[in-house]
């Protein structure tokens, strides 16, 4: 027999059909919920009068409807016929009802993935333990290696059978353990778990084993309509639960933790990277791997630049001006040697077929902070003199080392400046900051003995060492840059021509 559902009387006139709950076919239980519809001030679920087969759907998402009116077609069916969402449902809550655990068991080997025989290096846990999921029990050696084993459930250890020292095979009893219940049927966030669930888009059925059980369904994916929660997602949030043991176990089997190949050895403390190191790192590997890098290492003469800028400095500092640092010559030296080449102020295309020559002077300079080393621009710097490069120096290293900088202040540069001067060290190999295609590197200067032809006389060496991508830059052409640069820094006159 064919039957016609038409909207019961709800209240609601010219309600707005928000969600189509069924399908053509599907097989519809009395009371099952149809349709959502939603008024000015109320949202409900149209329920079925009946059971049946859906043969027809009269409406669509957006209609506007009204007592009375006609939206399903409904072929019915007998009384004790068997309903998808019946079954699912059924089967849902049995999987909740056998979640249940005894209350003490046994750990064996085998169950935290030992399936060799094995040394123990070191025991974790102690009698009253309360351990979670993923929690350190033990350090093992067999034959794939020194590894750390994670429990595989939470609870009350209990009777450990093992120490430092001994061979376990897979059959071994390791430790007992009380187990804590997946679910609870009084939780004690019995209010947050209302509150929570009643702001999920989810049937009242379900919200109903939710609550019984202590399910949170703010943790599970809905995958009806505006992440509606149906019963297939139920059960699919209870198999998660079901096998987290048998992935625990093949993650003990397949991983080996990192940080156990140390502790066999004794004690370690991990320490967790800054945000800026974690950032700076990835970007400088991926520039080591993807830049092919040539470093050539040279000495510049700066005795007589020293003498000028100490006897600079005098001056300055009378006048309460900030003094002037070997790198701000550097950085005008480095700005005419980039307009006699180029091709050091230009980037790679990403087809590796074409560069970009820039027509301006933006320079980074590498500041080492206690967060990690940023990279702060001075822009137009072909455009300041000295003292203005000097000042905005000191404030630039000012603002990196109070975490202060903004991305606008660390992005648009040509060429990078790294300067360990300050620190020591002789030589080191500077990583290329993409997309740039050089960067120099100044170590600690030193005074040497240099033949002038007749004598040997001491002068003040300054470290060079320059990094330039060979797939833009031949090594003819960085002896040239390394040289010209060379001279300029000696001789600051040349800098007026």
């Amino acid at each position: 027999m064919n039957t016609v559902v038409k909207i019961p009387d709800i209240g609601i006139e010219d309600a707005e059909v928000t969600e189509i709950l069924v399908k053509i076919e599907d097989k519809i239980k009395k009371e099952q919920a149809l349709i959502t519809v939603e008024g000015d001030k109320a949202s409900m679920q149209i329920p079925s009068p009946i059971s049946g087969i859906l043969k027809k759907i009269m409406v669509k998402i957006g209609d506007k409807v009204s007592t009375n009116q006609e939206i399903m077609f409904f072929e019915k069916t007998d009384k004790n016929d068997k309903f998808i969402a019946k079954k699912m449902l059924k089967k849902v809550e049995k999987k909740l009802l056998d979640s249940k655990h005894e209350e003490f068991k046994k750990i064996y080997a085998s169950e935290l993935g030992i399936l060799n025989r094995a040394e123990i290096i070191r025991v974790s846990i102690h009698e009253e333990n309360n351990i979670k999921i993923n929690s350190p029990i033990l350090i093992i050696q067999d034959c794939k290696g020194t590894r750390k084993i994670l429990s595989t459930i939470s609870g009350i250890v209990k009777n450990v059978q093992i120490k430092a020292g001994d061979h376990v095979d897979p059959d071994t009893l390791l430790y007992d353990i009380y187990v804590s219940k997946i679910f609870e049927k009084k939780p004690k966030n019995l209010l947050k778990t209302i509150i929570q669930n009643n702001q999920i888009y989810a049937s009242p059925l379900i919200r109903r084993i939710a609550l019984k059980y202590n399910i949170n369904l703010s943790h599970i994916h809905g995958s009806g309509r505006k992440g509606r929660i149906l019963p297939t997602d139920l059960e699919k949030y209870i198999n998660i639960y079901e096998n987290n043991q048998l992935s625990q176990n093949t993650k003990n089997v397949q991983s080996f933790s990192e940080d156990s190949q140390y502790e066999v050895y004794g004690k370690i403390e991990i320490q967790e990277l800054t945000k800026i190191k974690k950032v700076s790192g990835k970007n400088l590997s991926k520039n080591w791997k993807n830049i092919p890098h040539v470093t050539q290492f040279d000495q510049a003469d700066i005795h007589e630049l020293e003498i000028f800028r100490k006897n600079q400095n005098i001056i300055l500092q009378k006048k309460n001006k900030i003094k002037i640092t070997i790198l701000s010559f550097v950085i005008k030296a480095v700005i005419a040697t980039l307009k006699e080449y180029p091709q050091f102020n230009s980037s790679l295309s990403q087809d590796q077929k074409k560069i970009f020559l820039k027509k301006y002077f933006n320079i980074g300079i590498a500041v080492n902070t206690e967060q990690g080393l940023m990279v702060p621009i001075i822009f137009n710097a072909d455009s300041k003199g000295i003292l203005e490069i000097s000042q905005e120096i000191s404030n630039i290293a000012k603002k990196a080392r109070s975490g202060i900088l903004s991305n606008k202040d660390m992005k648009g540069g040509c060429f990078t400046i790294s300067n360990l001067g300050g620190i020591g060290g002789k030589e080191f190999t500077p990583i290329i900051n993409a997309p740039e295609v050089a960067i120099l590197g100044i170590s600690q200067a030193s005074i040497q003995a240099i033949w002038n032809g007749d004598t040997f006389v001491p002068k003040l060496m300054l470290p060079l060492s320059l990094s330039y991508d060979h797939r833009v830059i031949d090594g003819v052409e960085g002896a040239k840059f390394i040289n010209f640069f060379k001279n300029l820094i000696s001789d600051i006159r040349l800098l007026i021509l």
